[in-house]
């Protein structure tokens, strides 16, 4: 039921630079390769590591930049695949899960992006690698923009800052595409931050109101607490990453991106926020009751019962049976109860957060009872 990924390369991989591969693509079903792609230098393509904590492991990532089209998520222009940390998810189903409720919960016109991705058996040099998750990057073919049709490319609509976690560093966040390479694009990050330092008064709720989608950052702090990702913890910066720029709106809002930090045993539930998020729920009238009625409406809608959130992990779970005990073996890691036994907590996890948020935020309304037959009625 997976796909298959075989690269071939002629030199070593390491974080620094690329170095020129092919791919070949089986799909499910395929005897054989039905694609093969070169990933090279020429065309700002090829192959690389890529990783903070995971590279310490022996099982490392990689991002992969092929020369056309992949065509591995979606029928899109994406050239670029990025590995997913699964030693740091050995149930392998978090990100989907997360990023598939986070999507459920927009409208078409107030959609809630969050990265496409799947699971594939990956092969380098012919020796088997183990199984990865592929994801998209946040990027323009996930906003909605096409790179090739910007007409000034020093004034891109879509700039994606993420938050700076490796010292020594001298901003909290830096641009991540289109790149630091190609421009210098913290321009209206650093612009948000110098505003987010000032007194909070009406005039400065109103202007966050226009510099911020305040209710696309209710919908992710809801998501951060279910599912009481960790990554980047503690969160002692202004807002989470994954924070994109809208250039044509001027607007800031955010795109879940890393939810694979799996709760570690006997680790307390905690309320998680950003210091901006901290702020606003003090300091600013109605934000803390938004997000009560918020979590009350999407509990009303049933989609975040218990029952729903298991089924949601059953199903992104279902293509891994028996891949996920191989990658265990293949690199001797995962937990020692077994994958079937890590659903199950993270079931239980989500289980914990629902019961949690209703006591931090409400349960939803009860449904009115029918009123009662009256027999002698007309």
């Amino acid at each position: 039921p997976l796909a298959a990924l075989f690269l071939n390369v002629r030199d070593a991989l390491d974080k620094s630079r690329r170095v020129d591969a092919v791919a070949e693509i089986c799909e499910p079903g395929e005897d054989f390769p039905s694609r093969v792609l070169a990933a090279t230098q020429s065309a700002r393509g090829g192959l690389e590591q890529r990783g903070n904590s995971s590279n310490w492991y022996a099982k490392k990532l990689f991002s992969l930049k092929t020369d056309d089209p992949h065509r591995l998520l979606d029928d899109s222009a994406r050239r670029t695949l990025l590995a997913v940390n699964s030693t740091q998810d050995p149930t392998f189903v978090r990100n989907r899960a997360a990023y598939g409720l986070f999507r459920s919960w927009g409208t078409e016109q107030a959609p809630r992006l969050a990265p496409d991705s799947r699971h594939a058996e990956v092969f380098l040099n012919g020796r088997y690698y183990g199984l990865f998750e592929l994801a998209a990057r946040v990027d323009e073919d996930l906003l909605g923009g096409d790179p090739a049709a910007e007409l000034d490319p020093e004034s891109p609509r879509w700039i994606v800052y993420r938050h700076e976690a490796i010292r020594p560093r001298l901003l909290p966040m830096r641009a991540r595409r289109p790149g630091d390479q190609s421009g210098n694009f913290l321009g209206p990050y650093l612009d948000l931050d110098e505003f987010l330092a000032r007194p909070i008064d009406a005039d400065w709720v109103q202007e966050l109101g226009r510099r911020l989608d305040l209710a696309n950052l209710a919908d992710f702090q809801l998501l951060l607490n279910l599912f009481q990702n960790r990554n980047g913890y503690p969160f002692h910066y202004q807002l989470h990453d994954a924070l994109v720029f809208d250039a044509a709106r001027g607007t800031f809002f955010i795109v879940p991106w890393d939810f694979e930090m799996t709760p570690r045993a006997l680790q307390p539930w905690e309320w998680l926020f950003s210091e901006l998020m901290g702020r606003l729920e003090l300091e600013v009238p109605g934000y803390a009751q938004r997000l009560s009625a918020r979590w009350r409406e999407l509990r009303t809608q049933g989609g975040l019962t218990p029952e729903a959130l298991a089924a949601r992990v059953d199903e992104a779970a279902a293509p891994l049976r028996g891949y996920v005990e191989w990658d265990y073996r293949r690199w001797e890691y995962g937990p020692e109860k077994g994958w079937e036994a890590a659903l199950a907590d993270l079931k239980d996890n989500l289980r914990e957060s629902v019961v949690r948020m209703d006591a931090r935020l409400g349960k939803p309304a009860a449904a009115p009872a029918p009123a009662p037959q009256n027999a002698l009625a007309p």
